[in-house]
């Protein structure tokens, strides 16, 4: 005669398994990609040799495509830049795009004012916040480069 086991989860289990499940759901994920940082994927640390007007339509430019449907409000600290919030249900997450005052060298030696960019986010929407993010820092560094060429950053003035 076989038997057949049937194995039932413990009540150990079944709360572990509620834990991770609301740790998941209560959790909330950040990160941010810049120009500013040394990057090993993207090279070394670079400006762009822009007007501080240049700077924010970049910016503005990046944010309203990501984000269509507003709002989008300005933000003044620690740098200048804009903020736009996703929202689903109960989740949230915010992404923060800014222009930062930068000098780079040029190849002469030269230093030269201009922006790094940098686009943060945090929330508990990790796939499509932190994907909104890195489209808006790609826009944003697709449009600098067709009005001017990067620069290192200039590692004196930092």
């Amino acid at each position: 005669m076989v038997h057949c086991l049937q194995t039932h989860p413990s009540p150990r289990s079944i709360w572990f398994l509620k834990f991770v499940v609301a740790a998941l759901l209560f959790c909330g994920c950040a990160g941010s990609i810049s120009t500013v940082g040394h990057d090993p994927d993207k090279g070394a640390a670079r400006m762009y040799p822009v007007s501080a007007e240049v700077a924010d339509k970049l910016v503005l430019v990046a944010m309203k495509s990501e984000f269509p449907e507003g709002p989008i409000a300005k933000v003044e600290a620690p740098f200048k830049g804009y903020q736009a919030t996703l929202r689903f249900a109960l989740d949230s997450h915010t992404v923060v795009a800014y222009a930062i005052p930068a000098k780079g060298r040029s190849e002469k030696g030269e230093v030269i004012d201009g922006f790094a960019f940098q686009v943060s986010h945090s929330g508990t929407m990790p796939i499509s916040g932190g994907g909104k993010a890195r489209s808006v820092f790609k826009r944003i560094m697709h449009d600098a480069a067709l009005i001017a060429s990067p620069l290192p950053l200039d590692p004196l003035s930092q």
